[in-house]
C-alpha cells in the first residue's frame, strides 16, 4: 500500500514539475523588441519583422493582429503596440510586443512588454481573416517610402492597423499598394475600397487621433 501511495505521489510530482518547467521556459524567454532603433527616418519595417520573427521563433505564415505606431514630425518613434497570431501544427499562439520611447507620463520612457500566450481555437478565432506579416510590412514600407505621402504636416502621426479584410468607407486620400508600388486611388473608387487597411493620421498631441479629410488609407 505504502509503495502504491509513494508511486502516486512521485507521478503527481512529476506533472507538478513538469507544469512548472513548462509555465518557467515561456515565462523566462528573453524580451524581443520589434524596433531596434527609434528613428524611423530610413528603417525597414521589413527588415524589422524578418529579425523579429526569427528571434522570437514566430513561422513565416504569421498574421498581424494589432498595428499602432506613433511617431513625431522628426520621424522619431513615440511608442509601439504590435500583436502577431500565430498557428503553428494545429497550435495557436500570440505574440505581444510594446514599447513606450517618449511617453509624456513620467517615468515611463523606455518600458517596454514582451508576452507569448498560448490561445485554444476559440479565442484565436479565424487566422485567415487577418493580413499576412510578410504583406503587411511589405505595403507599409512602400506607403512609408513613397514621395507622395507626406508625414510632415502634424506635430504626431498615428500608423494604425487591425490587420482584418474590410469594406473601407472613411475620410481620406487612398492609396493601392501592389507589388511594392503606391498609387493613388480616384476620389470615385472610394465608395468601394476594399483590402487589408492601414491607416496614417496626424494630431497636434500623441493622442487621440481622430479621422478626418487628412488621413491616408493604404489598401493592400
Amino acid at each position: 500500500m505504502r509503495n502504491s501511495r509513494g508511486i502516486v505521489l512521485a507521478g503527481c510530482l512529476v506533472v507538478v514539475l513538469a507544469g512548472f518547467v513548462g509555465w518557467y521556459t515561456e515565462a523566462a524567454e528573453t524580451p524581443v523588441p520589434f524596433l531596434t532603433q527609434t528613428s524611423l527616418d530610413r528603417v525597414s519595417f521589413q527588415d524589422q519583422w524578418d529579425r523579429f520573427r526569427q528571434q522570437a521563433g514566430i513561422s513565416e505564415d504569421a498574421r498581424v493582429e494589432e498595428f499602432h505606431l506613433i511617431h513625431d514630425q522628426r520621424q522619431q518613434a513615440v511608442s509601439l503596440r504590435l500583436r502577431i497570431l500565430d498557428e503553428v501544427d494545429g497550435q495557436f499562439y500570440r505574440y505581444l510586443s510594446k514599447a513606450c520611447y517618449d511617453c509624456p507620463v513620467k517615468g515611463e520612457s523606455g518600458k517596454a512588454v514582451w508576452k507569448k500566450r498560448r490561445l485554444d481555437i476559440a479565442e484565436a478565432g479565424e487566422t485567415k481573416r487577418l493580413a499576412k506579416a510578410t504583406s503587411f510590412f511589405q505595403a507599409l514600407d512602400a506607403g512609408m517610402q513613397s514621395a507622395e505621402i507626406s508625414r510632415s504636416d502634424f506635430p504626431y502621426y498615428l500608423i494604425a492597423s487591425d490587420g482584418t479584410y474590410e469594406t473601407v468607407a472613411l475620410p481620406g486620400t487612398y492609396y493601392q499598394v501592389k507589388r511594392s508600388k503606391v498609387k493613388r486611388m480616384p476620389s470615385s473608387n472610394r465608395e468601394d475600397a476594399a483590402g487589408f487597411s492601414i491607416k496614417i493620421r496626424g494630431s497636434g498631441t500623441p493622442g487621440p487621433f481622430p479621422s478626418s479629410d487628412e488621413d491616408v488609407l493604404l489598401l493592400f
